[in-house]
């Protein structure tokens, strides 16, 4: 499962840069702001390494042309993946959740994705036009039914664990792809409680409405495709 961001930085912070370089066997001299030496992962005749300790970064500006942050220097210099990497400095491992959380954690992105979603349909006149279409031409319906447009945006504003949890879900795929073009969103209460749970919904070649209706914990996404007809 993602570590957390949190706990991320905290390893970032208790481990030094330069210095964990240095147990490494890497000789570091200081050059003004930063310190440079022979790179560690190619045959260096002259020092092209050079760790930012302002910024905890590390570059290497010879063969590899590559650098990072700690965590990248050790999946490169170790040969493993970053859970590993994590480990081998001392990052805490993640307590697996419960189906419980993990429902609730799917809901709150879920949440986060539709008021987004509803956010640019209202600063987006092609989605507007495209209502109107549709027969929904009520300013009212949209804010109460809270109607989205999806353009791409979302995944500019989402954090590792909320791209997890849309993945999860169906809301954007494995490769951080938005799976809609355009979305419409739906919220019906149920007992007096306005819940969540899924995008439905059909595809024209513009856009594509999901109708959100209340239920249980968030589910996968189901499409109708339309075909949009030619005018005569």
């Amino acid at each position: 499962m993602p570590i957390e961001k949190a706990e991320i930085e905290r390893v970032k912070a208790d481990n030094d840069l330069a210095a964990f370089v240095r147990l490494r066997g890497v000789e570091l001299k200081k050059k003004g702001r930063q310190f440079v030496g022979l790179c560690p992962f190619h045959n260096d005749r002259e020092p092209s390494f050079f760790i930012d300790t302002g910024k905890q970064l590390w570059n290497c500006l010879g063969a590899c042309k590559t650098g990072g942050d700690i965590y990248n220097f050790v999946m490169k210099a170790d040969g493993v993946d970053f859970p590993a990497a994590h480990r081998l400095l001392g990052g805490a491992e993640q307590a697996a959740k419960t189906s419980e959380e993990t429902a609730a954690e799917e809901l709150f992105w879920l949440e986060r994705a539709t008021a987004h979603y509803h956010q640019r349909l209202l600063e987006t006149m092609r989605a507007q036009d495209y209502l109107q279409t549709r027969g929904i031409r009520s300013p009212e319906f949209a804010k109460t039914f809270r109607l989205g447009f999806s353009d791409g945006t979302l995944l500019k504003k989402l954090p590792p664990e909320g791209k997890a949890a849309l993945t999860r879900i169906g809301v954007i795929t494995e490769k951080d792809a938005n799976c809609f073009t355009a979305v419409l969103s739906f919220r019906s209460s149920r007992r007096k409680r306005m819940s969540l749970c899924r995008f439905t919904g059909e595809t024209s070649c513009a856009v594509s409405i999901f109708i959100c209706p209340a239920s249980g914990a968030a589910s996968s996404i189901r499409t109708r495709h339309e075909t949009p007809t030619k005018s005569s």
